[in-house]
């Protein structure tokens, strides 16, 4: 090949130019790049997860912080319940047992204290008899303590209020056997043996009758306590003063209470109580059954009367009544004493008297692992070394039919002995009755 056919010869000036000019410039070195750290590399993939990151803090931080009040406060709610109900439990408990020794107290209280008070009004009849004879001269007058009123025989009613204390009728009144609710509360009111205070209360205006009475002398009050048959069991007399005051006292009076009289706060009259008998002793053979009051003069005006029986107490009987509180608190934690100490007890009975039939059996020789007892026995835990087994619980046969597969559940195999299907002849195994 000749020279003119490997390289065409340039065609113009324009080009052959432009060829050195081509080969100036691709004869100077290259241009150095600019140092790194006037462009640095900016690792975005590592800036973004950056960011990402530090936008997830607050939020993993709140869902953090939620997660755990959440717990804390399902933890919290579940111990308050669980305390409520033991709380709740317990005061029930304490509720049933308080109640029921609180029953026990009174029940002790009605059997140990009497009724304290029997209270009876006097209604007191001024025509009825008895009657007073009297001794008659021809002069009248007061001869020997006996009252003349004139020429001729006269009698004088006493007036006298009786209480029958055994009969339903309260307000003083008596049936006769034509009459069908004739009732008694019993042979007996009182308890035999137990001493008794019986008062009178008297109610006295103080009118010109009472004040100056005009047959002289002090009014005689006359309580006898008298038995089924009328008879008399005890006898007890009293005298009636009304208080005197004088005139100047009278009239002050008078002025300072007028607007109480005026108002019905006060009443112009006097009240005088009586202890008439004090530790009567309620006989056995002869209960008492009737209190005849009686008033020696029938001009005496009297605006109220009551008649009062008041058992009188003595020891633990004293106490229970006069210190109701203490004593009430005092007993009914006793009585409580008594209640849980009961339970507990029955508690006790009622657990060691049950089946005990699967309680533990000590004992068993034991090798390397212990070996178990003898006949249908659960062995409990591996022996030692020395030749001491491990314990062993005693299994009747009714447990193990329990243990056996139910119908429900076919796919229990507790208490089932695992057989290989190698040596059934196939290739899995199975579980066989024990």
């Amino acid at each position: 090949m000749s020279r003119s056919e490997a390289s065409p010869p340039p065609q113009s000036a324009n080009d052959l130019l432009r060829a050195a000019r081509r080969r100036q410039h691709s004869s100077f070195p290259p241009t150095t790049p600019l140092p790194t750290y006037y462009l640095p590399h900016l690792p975005l993939d590592a800036l973004k997860s950056t960011v990402q990151t530090t936008l997830q803090l607050p939020t993993q931080y709140v869902q953090g912080v939620y997660s755990d009040t959440e717990d804390m406060a399902y933890d919290t709610a579940k111990t308050c319940c669980v305390w409520l109900f033991r709380v709740v439990a317990a005061l029930v408990l304490l509720l049933v047992t308080v109640g029921m020794a609180f029953t026990m107290y009174c029940f002790l209280y009605w059997c140990i204290i009497p009724t304290k008070e029997y209270s009876y009004h006097l209604h007191f009849d001024y025509g009825a008899p008895p009657p007073i004879q009297t001794m008659v001269t021809q002069h009248g007058g007061l001869t020997n303590g006996v009252l003349s009123v004139g020429y001729g025989t006269a009698t004088i009613a006493r007036p006298f209020a009786s209480v029958n204390l055994l009969s339903t009728h309260r307000e003083q009144w008596n049936a006769t056997a034509l009459v069908d609710n004739n009732a008694t509360v019993g042979p007996r009111l009182l308890l035999p043996g137990q001493g008794y205070t019986v008062t009178v209360r008297l109610v006295l205006p103080e009118s010109s009758t009472n004040m100056h009475r005009p047959t002289g002398g002090a009014l005689m009050l006359n309580v006898d306590l008298l038995n089924a048959q009328q008879e008399a069991l005890a006898t007890s007399k009293r005298p009636v003063l009304m208080q005197y005051r004088s005139w100047p006292v009278k009239a002050a009076r008078w002025l300072a209470l007028t607007p109480f009289y005026l108002l019905g706060i006060l009443e112009e009259a006097q009240t005088h109580t009586f202890v008439l008998f004090d530790s009567y002793v309620e006989s056995t053979n002869h209960p008492l059954s009737y209190i005849r009051v009686e008033l020696s003069d029938p001009s005496v005006q009297v605006s109220k009367g009551d008649v009062f029986v008041i058992a009188e107490l003595s020891g633990l009987a004293y106490l229970m009544y006069h210190w109701f509180v203490f004593s009430a608190v005092a007993g009914t934690f006793l009585c409580w004493l008594v209640v849980v100490g009961s339970v507990g007890v029955l508690g006790c009975v009622v657990y060691c008297s049950g089946d005990r039939g699967d309680a533990g059996v000590e004992g068993g020789e034991g090798g390397e692992g212990g070996e178990g007892g003898e006949g249908n026995s659960t062995f409990v835990g591996g022996g030692n070394g020395d030749g001491h087994g491990g314990r062993r619980r005693s299994r009747s046969p009714e447990s193990r039919r329990r243990r056996s597969r139910s119908p429900l559940n076919k796919q229990d195999f507790r208490g089932k002995e695992y057989v290989p299907m190698e040596e059934r002849g196939g290739v899995g195994g199975e579980f066989k009755e024990d």
